[in-house]
């Protein structure tokens, strides 16, 4: 029987919290000037069971530098409050200089040697090939074929695909004895099943194929809901239950610190960018061509609403009297000072003003203009889940290349797999990252930007 071949990467976990325990006990000594004693082994001891309630070590191969920085804060600031805890109980006084010091210190060696880790394995699998893990795929559906993709063309995370086992052409099933067979002789770690590709007596008969050799398995579910939402195993009872988890936005506090967020910002860029940027473009587009400094259009924003969208005029005054049509590229309706604008993105810059209405947030899918919006509700499938939060000056979609003209089927469909992925992973870190990849690419240039 062949046992598991995880190899040593087991301990890599063991290797990552001996070397936090080492940096948080170098750093108590240096800087705090404290003994080895009680005070020394009690913060560390909370510092691991801070870990254990916060999940801070499960950081694996595909983890997400949002992620692992997002934990990383969590974990942080109750270490810190239970830090100022075991002070006062201890009844100690310390220096609040060399306090502050060792937080911001301690801080950013901890998070520097978590992303030296992270990136130094990364690199150790994609240019050694080191601390892979070998899978197998069961199935042949367009999902499975999804996940093939992400295994061929993702090498830094390790996977190392070797053999895809297709369903019986007749029974349209798995072979488990096939499975069985490969496994036991090719050294796999872990298996990807498609949910479509067996039945339901074929699944505990694979858990205990898995179970029994070692091996972790992992099923790929097929339907396209269950793709597109966050799922939760509750149990009622002994009965199983798959539910749809509430947005983090849904929750109330997560709301409201977006809120502050959207505020605070739009406010910053009104006051400090806006204040005299806006009247330099409001005389170039007053001199380059006849007509309003604003451009207003209905959108629909949250729960559908519809809303007055704001924008710089970038198209001459006689084609906006015509039924809206989305700009292409050398389009003969964009002013010269328009064109510019759009390149640039400054043509959004009045949106703030929407965010500080209420109607829009800095980061959020992007509106679509009316006939557009009714259009994609009745082709793409949950496009109207892009509803559930207001929409956006920027957003995920836009970050990741799909913005501006809709040039197939496949441009929307993604747009809105990234919209519904941002809105079931939202944070402030998530929102932080848009803003930012979305001011660089404003200086190098969008290709979809025209």
């Amino acid at each position: 029987m062949n046992k598991k071949i995880g190899r040593y990467s087991h301990l890599i976990k063991y290797f990552v919290v001996a070397v936090d325990f080492l940096t948080i006990s170098l750093f108590s000594i240096g800087l705090l000037k404290l003994p080895i004693d009680g005070f020394l082994v009690a913060l560390l001891l909370s510092w691991f069971l801070i870990a254990n309630y916060t999940e801070f070590y499960k950081v694996y191969r595909f983890t997400s530098l949002i992620t692992i920085a997002q934990n990383f804060f969590k974990q942080l600031t109750i270490y810190f409050l239970c830090f100022y805890a075991i002070l006062g109980l201890l009844e100690m006084a310390l220096n609040k200089w060399n306090v502050l010091t060792y937080f911001i210190l301690l801080s950013l060696a901890l998070f520097t040697i978590k992303l030296l880790i992270f990136n130094t394995l990364k690199q150790y699998r994609l240019n050694y090939g080191g601390n892979k893990r070998h899978v197998i795929v069961l199935g042949s559906t367009k999902a499975c074929q999804e996940l093939v993709n992400f295994f061929n063309f993702n090498p830094e995370y390790g996977y190392y695909l070797q053999e895809i086992i297709e369903p019986d052409a007749i029974t349209h099933r798995i072979d488990l004895k096939q499975v069985v067979n490969y496994i036991q002789n090719h050294g796999t770690d872990e298996i990807y099943c498609s949910l479509k590709s067996i039945d339901s007596d074929q699944i505990s008969s694979l858990f205990a194929v898995a179970k029994n050799n070692f091996k972790t398995i992992k099923f790929i579910p097929d339907n396209h809901e269950l793709l597109l939402r966050k799922m939760e195993l509750q149990y009622y009872g002994i009965l199983p239950l798959l539910t749809i988890n509430q947005t983090p936005l849904g929750v109330l506090s997560n709301g409201v610190i977006k809120r502050i967020f959207d505020l605070i910002f739009s406010l910053l860029i009104i006051v400090f960018v806006l204040s005299w940027l806006l009247p330099i473009i409001a005389i170039a587009i007053r001199l380059d061509s006849r007509g309003p400094v604003f451009f207003k259009q209905k959108r629909n924003g949250l729960n559908y609403r519809e809303f007055n969208c704001f924008k710089f005029r970038s198209l001459y005054v006689s084609d906006y009297k015509e039924e809206y049509k989305p700009i292409v590229k050398k389009d003969k309706r964009v002013t010269p000072v328009g064109s510019f604008l759009r390149r640039t993105s400054l043509d959004e810059l009045p949106q703030f003003f929407n965010v500080l209405i209420g109607n829009m947030s800095v980061v959020g899918p992007r509106p679509h203009a009316l006939i557009y919006n009714l259009e994609y509700t009745k082709k793409v499938e949950n496009f109207m889940m892009r509803h559930l939060i207001k929409p956006g000056i920027t957003g995920m979609a836009q970050t990741h290349g799909y913005r501006g003209e809709v040039e197939s089927k496949r441009d929307i469909i993604n747009r809105v797999k990234y919209d519904i992925f941002y809105i079931e992973n939202w944070s402030l870190l998530l929102d932080i990252k848009i803003i930012f990849i979305t001011i660089l690419n404003a200086f190098r240039g969008d290709k979809k930007a025209y």
